[in-house]
């Protein structure tokens, strides 16, 4: 239920920041990014993911998300409205000591609006709303060992093998976003 309501909030505020005046729209620029995000926090669901897999004998890499990404905007007089497509990992942590070894990545596609509270020639803040189409990768990686035989890896391959779990969520994103600009091209 509490998802449902989150969905549903995303929507509803996405569309009311959408909608400018029609004297706007008419000043629109549109442009790219390629932007880095880094969580300045932990993130709860991977520590509760790590305790799962923590029993079986598997260490999930980090506690953290990071991510990089392209996003394609449309600059209105007061929003910022973009499309974006995201690849994420969480951070590496030294698992070379660890039995087995699990990590998660993905891919991610979706829509944000910001309404740019501060806007300088160079600089934009402004807090964000959207919503994200996102594909999750939890790879559990086989027993970490320096000696493997050629011969005991081609006779016995299922201890080695690595096991993909493969998952998919729509996202809500309330963020507080902060830009800078700069222009890599003269203008003509």
């Amino acid at each position: 239920m509490r998802r449902t309501l989150t969905f549903l909030l995303s929507i509803v505020c996405g569309t009311a920041f959408a909608q400018v005046s029609t004297d706007s729209l008419a000043w629109t620029k549109p442009g790219m990014a390629f932007c880095f995000e880094g969580s300045l926090t932990e993130n709860a669901s991977l520590q509760r993911l790590r305790d799962q897999l923590a029993p079986l004998g598997i260490t999930l890499r980090g506690n953290r998300l990071q991510s990089i990404g392209f996003s394609s905007y449309r600059r209105f007089r007061r929003v910022d409205s973009e499309g974006r497509f995201w690849k994420f990992d969480n951070e590496g942590v030294d698992i070379s000591k660890a039995a087995r070894a699990a990590r998660l990545d993905g891919l991610s596609i979706g829509l944000l609006t910001t309404y740019r509270l501060v806007d300088t020639r160079r600089w934009m803040v402004g807090p964000g709303i959207g919503y994200d189409f996102v594909g999750y990768r939890l790879r559990i990686d086989a027993p970490v060992q320096s000696t493997v035989s050629i011969q005991n890896l081609l006779v016995n391959p299922a201890p080695y093998r690595s096991v993909n779990l493969y998952s998919g969520a729509l996202t809500g994103n309330v963020a507080l976003t902060a830009g800078y600009r700069f222009n890599l091209f003269r203008r003509m």
